[in-house]
């Protein structure tokens, strides 16, 4: 399962091209903060329920948030039971979005306990996140990304349906899809997004075509969001796990290039061997890509899963590991 994590001051050297801040159990997902200073990193970990990691940018140190439940619910997220255990919670992909007086809002896949995305007001000053509300997903549902748009909707995707399983080997399963959750009216299938893995996504900037990564298929497609209308994609030689926005529009792919996987089960992954990797970019508009980096798994790093660009620093999260890695853009 989880790796050992140094102590979370801890930082390491170099290795090659690669530095790292160590201290974080499989940072899955990471998004920045207050213009860079500060990245919010998941822990894809079931053993450790650390739910979400607090990195300073500059001092390149990383520690666990701590997790309470806000006086003041957000009324948005409507039905939700109550907070979950965090004695359990173990958080995959995250989305940053503006919350009130000037405080970010993270939304959080969540696998321990329940299938939901977890909502935190989080405070870099006091390093707290502060639950305020959820949207719970169907229970053979396995998450994996949250995208906010504009409009206040999440777009979250489903990896496969715990019923069929992870999709593997050369033909791998369809039970992946995008829910489109709005509020006040619940979660809806995106029209045509059914796909072996649906992993990364975004919505374009116009709020009309959403960009999913179909992890097994090693394919990025964009398709409409009302299923209406043309779909394109681009095929790639490693499997792409989640989409960020670039500073200049582009879109940023990290992913996975060793043999498909094939775990018993989901949670397993955080454990299993250093994978290779690849960091790549696509053009939103014409849907070419090109690849930037290619790296060997090693016992140090391994395994990437996605790349935000803050700067011109390019930071690593990882589904297993006891870090994330950063370097300059090439």
């Amino acid at each position: 399962m989880g790796l050992k994590a140094p102590s979370a001051s801890e930082s390491s050297a170099s290795e090659d091209k690669l530095k790292f801040v160590c201290g974080l159990a499989s940072a899955e997902d990471l998004l920045p903060i207050e213009g860079g200073k500060y990245l919010i990193a998941s822990s894809f970990d079931a053993n450790r329920a650390v739910g979400l990691y607090l990195v300073d940018t500059a001092e390149k140190t990383a520690r666990p948030m701590q997790l309470s439940v806000a006086a003041k619910l957000d009324e948005q997220c409507g039905a939700c039971p109550g907070p979950p255990d965090f004695t359990k919670i173990y958080t995959h992909g995250i989305e940053i979005g503006p919350g009130d007086s000037g405080a970010n809002l993270v939304y959080a896949v969540n696998h321990g306990g329940r299938e939901s995305i977890e909502v935190f007001r989080v405070c870099s000053r006091d390093n707290t996140a502060a639950w305020v509300g959820c949207v719970l997903l169907p229970e053979e549902c396995f998450g994996n990304a949250v995208c906010r748009m504009d409009d206040g909707s999440l777009l979250i995707t489903q990896f496969f349906d715990k019923r069929v399983g992870l999709p593997t080997g050369q033909n791998p399963s369809v039970s992946g899809l995008v829910f489109h959750w709005t509020p006040g009216k619940g979660l809806a299938k995106v029209p045509g997004s059914e796909f072996a893995g649906d992993n990364g996504v975004l919505g374009s900037p116009d709020g009309t075509s959403v960009f999913v990564a179909a992890w097994a298929a090693n394919e990025v497609l964009r398709i409409p969001l009302n299923g209406l209308g043309p779909r394109r994609s681009t095929k790639l030689d490693f499997r792409p796990d989640n989409l960020r926005w670039a500073p200049d529009g582009s879109i940023l792919i990290a992913g996975q290039s060793s043999p498909v996987p094939t775990p018993a089960t989901a949670p397993t992954v955080a454990g299993m061997p250093s994978e290779d990797w690849v960091f790549a970019r696509l053009d939103p508009q014409s849907m070419a890509s090109s690849v930037i980096l290619r790296e060997k798994g090693t016992a140090s790093f391994g395994n990437a899963t996605t790349a935000v660009q803050v700067g011109n620093t390019v930071w690593f999260g990882t589904y297993g590991g006891d870090r994330i890695a950063y370097i300059e853009m090439p």
